[in-house]
């Protein structure tokens, strides 16, 4: 089940109190989860305070369905540490200006920061596995100390299905770790036709070195210079919100 379609399943529970054809459901459903996903709510991002917009208005429709809040309060607050990203990240290849979101993103929401201009040294290294129980190591003889490695994000069927390298060695944040721990190279970029797709790294430890993941429309030929541009701030502690509602019971009313 998407993300999408657990979102409208959820919210069409929560409209089941109005009286309403199973269409009409759908369709205000539909309306919230649309309102939730608009330009408005920003992602319903922390960084920003639109998780509290979104918060206020999931409250608002726990009120209208005749929820009770838990306690005296829709609300749970919690507090937590993320990375934030101050500007926007920007990466330029070959003098291009590449497009956030459509030609490349950062792997992991924690990427640390990064200035590099006009930077001209580059190491490619294959897919950047390395398993040296079955004689892999796509780094051999290559110096990528203070490089940018250059990575196909696609692994070799031969790697891919080898039941003797764990599924973990081939995620994108494992092979970041693995450059970081050989040489200590600027940055890693992945040439990548999937999707842009945000998020935490593989359920991996960030690393310190920035990972990118690059569309392969926007993967050059050569590479003659790069620009990056990333400003992080790690640890920043960040108060948040869980709202919470319910429906007393009618046969058997909670006490």
């Amino acid at each position: 089940m998407t993300i999408k379609a657990l979102v409208l399943f959820i919210v069409t529970l929560l409209l089941c109190p109005i009286r309403a054809s199973a269409q009409d459901y759908i369709q205000q459903a539909m309306v919230i989860v649309d309102s939730l996903s608009s330009p408005y709510f920003g992602g319903r991002g922390y960084g920003v305070n639109q998780d509290s917009l979104a918060a206020d208005y999931i409250a608002s429709l726990f009120e209208s369905a005749g929820l009770s809040p838990l306690l005296d309060s829709y609300f749970q607050e919690f507090w937590f540490r993320v990375t934030i990203h101050d500007g926007t990240p920007s990466l330029s290849i070959n003098g291009k200006q590449l497009q956030l979101g459509t030609d490349f993103l950062p792997i992991d929401s924690r990427t640390p920061s990064l200035t590099l201009r006009n930077h001209s040294a580059f190491v490619y290294a294959g897919s950047g596995v390395v398993a040296p129980d079955q004689s892999i190591n796509e780094y051999e003889n290559k110096d990528i100390l203070r490089k940018v490695v250059l990575l196909e994000d696609e692994i070799a069927d031969s790697i891919r299905t080898n039941p003797n390298i764990p599924p973990q060695f081939l995620s994108r944040n494992f092979r970041s770790q693995i450059a970081q721990s050989i040489g200590g190279p600027y940055a890693i970029l992945f040439k990548t036709q999937s999707p842009m797709i945000y998020g935490r790294g593989e359920g991996h430890p960030a690393t310190w070195t920035p990972a990118l993941a690059v569309h392969k429309e926007a993967w050059p030929d050569e590479f003659h210079s790069v620009d990056i541009e990333i400003e992080s701030r790690w640890q920043v502690p960040v108060s948040t919100s869980n709202v919470i509602g319910y429906q007393k019971g009618t046969h058997f009313p909670d006490q």
